[in-house]
């Protein structure tokens, strides 16, 4: 599927002489499919969905993450060397084999090593690409653009400190701590993040509270995108940089 609004940034950006890698044209494609289908909403309320299941076999299966489980991967993911992508698959394959709640202290790293170690033995019949498939369907279901993390129009803020990270499913969990009476967080934990947004939705709109749309979300997530790709385009083109990086 092809993003008009991508498709206007993206003309607007090479009439400036700038280069957009296939990166980028992925990344802003991926963001304004969003976008525009925020404005034309037909969403499927998330409430009524069960949550994804991927069996690799009768005793194996991984499922759909919920909030506790993306909070405690993005808390492990501090002790893990960027790249290995052997300790991140591991990883998420334990975790999604089991309720968050059985899950091992995300800051304790040789109590998660110890669990994982001894969990692994359960996937020694399957090849990576098996368990990454599967964990993949899990996580992501059938939606091609899931993945792409947009820059947030706050990105300046949490680049001032590289100690600080993004974890969306954290984000969702403080709204619900916010504005949801009759859940509590232990509830909220076990959900997923698209079913906890889609009852932070309800929410807002039961007690009538002010709250911008989700289209108005996605536009700002777009153009802090762009303004991001802009900036490194513009600066490489000032120092005479071809960027050929996909």
């Amino acid at each position: 599927m092809v993003s008009d609004t991508a498709i206007d940034a993206l003309d607007d950006l090479v009439a400036q002489g700038l280069k957009p890698t296939p990166r980028d044209v992925v990344r802003l494609n991926a963001i304004g499919l969003k976008l525009e289908a925020a404005g034309a909403k037909r969403i499927v309320d998330s409430t009524y969905l069960l949550p994804r299941v991927a069996a690799v076999s009768a005793s194996l299966y991984f499922r759909q993450p919920a909030i506790g489980h993306e909070i405690w991967l993005d808390k492990v993911r501090r002790h893990v060397k960027s790249g290995d992508f052997r300790t991140t698959l591991a990883l998420h394959c334990f975790a999604l084999s089991r309720p968050h709640s059985e899950l091992p202290d995300a800051d304790d790293p040789e109590a998660v090593k110890a669990a994982v170690d001894a969990f692994l033995p359960e996937c020694a019949g399957f090849t990576r690409d098996q368990l990454f498939a599967a964990v993949q369907y899990a996580t992501l279901g059938a939606d091609p653009a899931a993945a792409e993390r947009s820059a947030t129009p706050s990105a300046a803020d949490a680049d001032a400190d590289p100690d600080l990270a993004e974890c969306v499913a954290l984000g969702v969990l403080n709204e619900g701590r916010a504005v949801l009476w009759g859940i509590s967080e232990a509830d909220m934990l076990g959900m997923r993040t698209s079913e906890l947004a889609a009852v932070i939705d309800r929410a807002y709109d039961f007690h009538k509270m002010p709250r911008n749309s989700e289209e108005d979300f996605w536009q700002g997530r777009f153009y802090a995108t762009l303004d991001e790709i802009s900036e490194r385009l513009t600066k490489e083109k000032d120092n005479g940089i071809a960027e050929t990086a996909v």
